[in-house]
């Protein structure tokens, strides 16, 4: 028991060091441009650290279905944080990127993405990083390929997930599609600064405990 424990503690500071070292590396690659050899050699040490440790993804369950629903099931990593304008306008840059406009419109409630018209809806006011993480992401997931950056049981439970909309998911089952959507993105190394911006550890736990929640959409 003893060293079942001991393990558990280890491939779970594993997997946060994975997430931490993919973001910290996202922000080297940010930096990085256009910076010289001095910013680039960083960046190859942070590339080669992060992805020495990659096949060490969230490879143990280790959470009690009442621990899920405390800490993951009711976490939206970012939520209430606002975006500052630098956050903003990089989001909106960023979905453009994609051939996607912004439109912010009056008594809406919450946010969503119809991909058929190329838009992205806003609701008026102040915009937090939870919202601005989530919409990118489905954006680039639709454009990247769901799965793309997962393992391959991960990605093929992605795959099924998207393109289907999710106003029928349970709770549990949105959950695992919206950690799917993030971890691939994050797994891409190409992370927008509006979502490094949401705290390491929001983001860590929401991503590691992927198969957790795989566990209990499968009951």
């Amino acid at each position: 028991m003893q060293r079942d424990a001991a393990r558990s503690q280890r491939d779970t500071a594993n997997r946060g060091v994975i997430v931490d070292g993919l973001l910290d590396l996202a922000g080297l690659l940010s930096l990085g441009a256009g910076r010289g050899a001095s910013a680039l050699s960083k960046i190859a040490g942070a590339t080669a650290d992060v992805f020495a440790s990659f096949g060490r993804l969230v490879t143990r369950t280790t959470r009690t279905e009442g621990e899920l629903t405390n800490n993951v099931l009711k976490l939206i990593p970012g939520e209430g944080l606002p975006a500052n304008r630098k956050q903003l306008r990089d989001f909106y840059n960023a979905v453009e990127g994609y051939g996607f406009k912004v439109v912010v419109e009056e008594g809406r409630i919450g946010a969503a993405v119809s991909p058929s018209k190329k838009t992205v809806y806003l609701a008026p006011g102040q915009q937090n990083l939870s919202t601005l993480a989530d919409e990118y992401s489905h954006i680039f997931n639709t454009a990247n390929g769901r799965g793309k950056y997962l393992p391959d049981d991960l990605a093929k439970i992605h795959r099924s997930l998207g393109g289907q909309g999710t106003r029928g998911f349970s709770p549990v089952k949105n959950t695992l599609f919206h950690q799917l959507e993030l971890a691939n993105l994050i797994y891409s190394g190409n992370v927008p600064s509006f979502v490094r911006a949401i705290p390491k550890e929001q983001t860590r736990t929401f991503i590691n405990s992927i198969r957790d929640v795989v566990k209990l959409v499968d009951k």
